[in-house]
């Protein structure tokens, strides 16, 4: 994997944006969903507030994500 790979994003609020991303850590492939802020020189920075996993974590991620949403649905 050749550098970060933005798959996708979207506003937070006026200052923060939330990404995630497809990145290489230690020489291994990872994932990431990470809350990116505005710094003082307008330059955007990743913020301690996310999460980062080695791709093999992706499946049960994705099913806890699955199972939120359809309670999200279920309670209107």
């Amino acid at each position: 994997m050749a550098g970060d790979q933005v798959m996708g994003e979207f506003k937070r609020n006026s200052r923060e944006t939330i990404r995630a991303l497809l990145q290489e850590f230690r020489g291994k492939p990872v994932f990431s969903v990470r809350v990116w802020y505005r710094d003082l020189d307008d330059q955007w920075k990743p913020g301690r507030n996310g999460i980062t996993l080695g791709i093999d974590h992706f499946g049960e991620f994705e099913k806890l994500i699955k199972a939120l949403g359809d309670q999200i649905q279920k309670d209107g």
